[in-house]
Order: C-alpha cells, then structure tokens, then sequence
C-alpha cells in the first residue's frame, strides 16, 4: 500500500520562509516573486527545466550569490525566522542549510574524499586515507580546525 504525505498544514512555525524573492543576472530575471514556507523534517524538492531558476534559487538559499558576479536577490529568505542577510558568519548558515548539487562541480577532491574531511575537520577522527601522516594521525589543512558558530 502506498502512503500519502498529510495534506494538513503544519501548526509549526517554517524552518525556512521565503518571501516575494526575485533574482537578477543583470537585466535578465531568473525568478519572479517567489514566496514559499518548508517547515522542519519536510522534505522540499526543486524540479523543473533547464534555465528555470533551481540553482539560483539553491545559491540564494546558501548566499551564494556573495560569489556569483552579477546576480542581485531581492526580498526576504529567514531561516529559523531570522533573515539570512543578518548572518554575519555564512559558514555557519552554510552548515545549517545543505545543498546538493547534481555534480561535483569545483570539488578539488572527490565527493566522498570532500564529505570525509569534513568529518575530520568536525573533530570525528575518521576520514579519507590521504589525510593520514607517517604515524596514523590526520594531517592537512583541515586537522584539528574547528569552525566558529555564528
């Protein structure tokens, strides 16, 4: 038998709400006035066709357009009900909000060697073989680092 998701609207406050969100490249406009709530342990695809605005509506989620010359993001992303433009440490809301590319474009290493070391820059001890010195410790640019929370 198939399940069906509960059709109800949640009492719960959105993890994420967005609001009248527009998105520029220039003159040319990638979306147009998107507003949407997805509420905790929801889970929210994105699908549509080539050129319809999924990664640029994923980039301005994560404030990635801090890195993309040219895009402009109007309106209002809040996560956890504060606006993600008043996180000053995007780190840390990159952290708090995940994003999965189709393809591991501008990974230096491979997808499981990048997932591995962030483990081991987490404090888990455990990641890609690579990272491990003479002696059996991890070692690189990311033994023993820990992020600082926002």
């Amino acid at each position: 038998m198939v399940g069906h998701a509960d059709t109800q609207p949640s009492a719960a406050a959105p993890k994420v709400e967005v609001r009248d969100l527009t998105i520029h490249y220039g003159q040319k406009v990638a979306l147009h006035d998107v507003s949407l709530d997805i509420r905790e342990n929801e889970i929210f695809g994105i699908i549509g066709p080539a050129n319809s605005g999924k990664t640029s509506f994923v980039r301005a989620l994560n404030r990635m357009d801090l890195f993309t010359p040219g895009m402009r993001v109007d309106g209002t992303i809040r996560f956890d009900g504060r606006d993600i433009d008043k996180w000053r440490n995007v780190y840390a809301l990159r952290r708090r909000i995940g994003v999965v590319f189709p393809l591991p474009v501008g990974l230096p290493m491979t997808v499981y060697d990048n997932v591995a070391s962030r483990r081991v820059s987490m404090g888990s001890g455990r990641g890609p073989s690579w990272m491990k010195s003479s002696n059996g410790a991890y070692s690189g640019p990311l033994s023993g680092t820990r992020s600082k929370t926002d």
